[in-house]
């Protein structure tokens, strides 16, 4: 029974390794991808701001961010074909990842470990600050107009006496922190602004980017590029949450800006004070003042979009990330492609004799209760080969292909050649294991 228990754990550490090596070859394509096109994507960035330098960082601020949303198909293109006869560069490339990374399995096991490291880590900071932030008090000032709106909408505003800057926490349960020197210190029309930008993050969906952001850092934590990419999109929202608050509420782009300037101060003073921020886990409004300072150049720019030009920019940008995604789909390889070739091997399994091949092909026949084979024309082949006759072989039937490089499944069955001239002989197929079956099906459709 120990010896069966041993065959068992031994049958899934290899099924394990195998699902390893063919997400970790998946990931490393779509870890080189994001690479080029993060390059791309911040290259035309800085090449618009020093073409349009004159019309300051309003320019193009919604098709900049938007261009973006060209990573989201990445994660989906790791099985993207590549012509290998056009682009000789990108095979020395594949095969330099196939050796590497599903040759040496430690590759991969210690980058999935790496994975679940920063994934945890990432897990316990959200669950501190989600705990950090049910023990603040709930804010229950009256006269502000935008505290209605809110909490109307379900969204808690509770407040902290630490000196930060505002943020908005929570998927579900989504919640705004003021800190207590606005509630104090800022008139109502101040406080309203604030709240109506933290509360623009909510309404725009900007709290399920930040998840979606934390994924790609996860997938892709060994790409410096993407948690830089991570934070200029952050830098990105929060002018966009500006620029909409001030177009939609008609506020005065020069008071907004006061009221992030007299933020500022407060900030200051409060760093100066030696004000402890350790209290607070992975803090998510923490805004540094180069932030700021963006943010309110990009204020002192202010100037109206016509709303043509923004329904424009969101429909063109969601058309081109759904024909990515079709496109990547069609140009990726299947889940898994049966392999219709057979293949011929010695008795000692030591030697391929035949495989892919056409001639060999069509000497064996398959049908629903086991293979044909022409022994006479598999003699013949054997004798055009120069292979000795041993009379017993291997052959391989089935199995299916996923990626180049990368497959598995199918079965062999004995073969002798011994009979007489002319004569078929009838290979019945194994009978399968269930348990067996059933790992091959998880294994093609993974």
């Amino acid at each position: 029974m120990g010896i069966g228990m041993d065959e068992h754990l031994k049958t899934v550490l290899a099924i394990l390794d195998y699902i390893v090596s063919y997400w970790m070859l998946k990931l490393a394509r779509t870890l080189l991808l994001s690479t080029l096109i993060l390059l791309v994507i911040l290259f035309v960035r800085k090449m618009w701001d020093v073409r349009r330098r004159r019309e300051g960082l309003l320019s193009g601020l919604y098709v900049k961010a938007y261009l973006w949303l060209v990573l989201l198909p990445v994660p989906f293109m790791g099985g993207l074909k590549l012509s290998f006869e056009h682009f000789p560069l990108r095979n020395h490339l594949y095969v330099a990842m196939y050796e590497f990374l599903m040759t040496h399995k430690i590759v991969g096991r210690l980058y999935f470990a790496g994975i679940l490291v920063v994934a945890a880590i990432m897990v316990c900071q959200k669950i501190r600050l989600h705990f950090w932030i049910r023990r603040l008090p709930v804010y229950c000032g009256e006269g502000i107009a935008a505290v209605r709106q809110i909490q109307m909408a379900g969204v808690q505003i509770r407040t902290t006496s630490l000196y930060i800057t505002p943020f908005t926490s929570g998927i579900c349960k989504r919640v705004i922190v003021v800190p207590d020197y606005m509630v104090e210190q800022f008139d109502a029309g101040e406080l309203d602004r604030i709240l109506q930008h933290e509360y623009c993050h909510i309404k725009r969906g900007h709290l399920l980017v930040y998840c979606v952001l934390d994924l790609f850092r996860v997938l892709w934590f060994a790409n410096p590029l993407v948690h830089l990419a991570a934070r200029q999109i952050k830098i990105d929202l929060e002018m966009i949450c500006d620029n909409a608050v001030i177009r939609n509420n008609t506020y005065n782009p020069e008071r907004y800006g006061m009221t992030l300037l007299k933020a500022m101060t407060f900030l200051q003073a409060g760093s100066k004070e030696g004000e402890a921020r350790k209290e607070v886990p992975a803090f998510v409004g923490e805004t540094s003042f180069a932030v700021m300072k963006k943010r309110i150049q990009m204020i002192a720019g202010y100037r109206e979009f016509p709303g043509r030009y923004l329904k424009s920019v969101y429909v063109l940008s969601g058309v081109f990330v759904i024909l990515v995604f079709f496109l990547g789909k069609l140009s990726s390889y299947p889940a898994y492609t049966p392999y219709t070739d057979y293949g011929l091997y010695s008795f000692d399994c030591g030697r391929r004799i035949f495989s892919e091949n056409e001639e060999f092909n069509a000497a064996v026949e398959k049908t629903e209760s086991g293979l044909v084979v022409d022994n006479e024309k598999v003699k013949e082949l054997l004798r055009d080969a120069q292979v000795d006759d041993t009379g017993e072989y291997w052959l391989y039937y089935g199995g299916y292909m996923k990626m180049p490089g990368i497959g598995g499944g199918g079965d062999v069955l004995y073969y002798s050649t011994a009979g007489q001239e002319g004569e078929m002989a009838f290979l019945p197929y194994n009978e399968r294991d269930p348990l067996a079956s059933f790992a091959e099906w998880i294994l093609q459709h993974v």
